[in-house]
């Protein structure tokens, strides 16, 4: 698949199986190409990680690991960003039929991920792997290593990440009224967010007590993950699978101004995939309202197809296009 002239808010909407996580997840691994141990990462998010390597053939079409993944971008400044995924693997001799005294086929155990990368300045490898006592990871990489991911990816079922974490880097860059303001757009009777020992803590109008977050509903959790995630400066890449997942209608628009307005300020680059047709209305009416200063190749819309011979299309609309098909009840498809 390719995707040419993105914007700096992009959606990406489509039928169930067709691309639209996958594409969120080659974003992540791409931003953090250093990083062999990222497509374990996605499959923790999946739910679907074990302390072997084997579930990361799950990550190849058909769980085929001779085909290799090959995800590549280039920037604005025609700046090329690569990387190639393989599996190491061996014979698994435990599983070979042996009953005629030969393997009637090979099986092969994974035993590692291998990724070569290429950015503007350097080309090199990074390989992940058990180490010599079978009691840890062994990293290899040809170059030094740097900490730096440079996205937040945000999945389906609400795993905002660390909310403490991220509150605590808030407050101590002077983010924490913006955070505020959001949540007050988001509930009115929310007036402040406090820090304790013990986790985060809501205030509310006209009750005495704080109320942990972890108590309050899935949707004010979502909803201050997003911000908070879009907030910290560190991430130039946003990534939301999913985006309407735990939230009411109703609060689509307000989300999408404080994430325009967020990812204006701090210059991130927004990644979104979503089933809601709503979520697309919504996007355009909080468009319409903070257009100043914006153009139409602010938003893109991509519509994702899957043919039946396996090739994986993406039709893109601008934000004028996407204005027609809203007015014109036009299925986006």
């Amino acid at each position: 698949m390719r995707l040419d002239n993105l914007g700096q808010v992009n959606v990406f909407v489509g039928a169930n199986n067709v691309g639209k996580s996958s594409i969120l997840e080659a974003l992540f691994i791409l931003s953090g190409k250093q990083h062999p141990y990222l497509p374990s990462s996605l499959n923790f998010i999946r739910e679907a990680a074990r302390k072997d390597f084997d579930h990361l053939k799950y990550l190849f079409y058909n769980a085929n690991i001779e085909q290799h993944p090959v995800i590549s971008a280039n920037t604005t400044t025609q700046q090329q960003h690569r990387v190639e995924i393989s599996l190491m693997s061996e014979v698994d001799m435990d599983k070979q039929d042996t009953s005629i005294g030969l393997s009637s086929k090979e099986t092969r155990k994974i035993t590692g991920v291998h990724m070569f990368c290429k950015d503007p300045k350097q080309e090199f490898e990074v390989k992940l792997y058990p180490n010599k006592n079978g009691d840890g990871l062994a990293l290899h990489s040809t170059i030094q290593i740097m900490d730096e991911v440079v996205a937040n990816f945000l999945p389906s079922m609400g795993r905002e990440g660390n909310a403490v974490e991220m509150y605590s880097e808030l407050v101590r860059n002077n983010k924490k009224n913006g955070i505020v303001q959001a949540l007050k757009e988001f509930d009115p009777a929310v007036e402040d967010i406090d820090l304790l020992s013990d986790g985060l803590y809501l205030k509310y109008k006209d009750r005495d007590n704080l109320i942990p977050l972890s108590m309050a509903g899935d949707g004010i959790r979502r909803y201050l993950g997003i911000i908070m995630s879009a907030a910290i400066s560190r991430a130039n890449l946003l990534l939301i699978d999913e985006i309407e997942n735990g939230l009411h209608y109703s609060v689509y628009t307000k989300l999408w101004k404080a994430l325009i307005t967020i990812t204006q300020k701090n210059s991130i680059q927004l990644f979104v995939t979503t089933h809601n047709k709503e979520v697309l209305r919504s996007l355009y009416s909080a468009y319409s309202e903070l257009q100043s200063g914006l153009d139409n190749e602010f938003i893109k819309v991509y519509t994702l197809k899957l043919y039946e011979n396996g090739e994986h299309t993406a039709y893109p609309l601008s934000t004028k296009g996407l204005e027609g098909a809203i007015d014109n009840e036009v299925e986006i498809r």
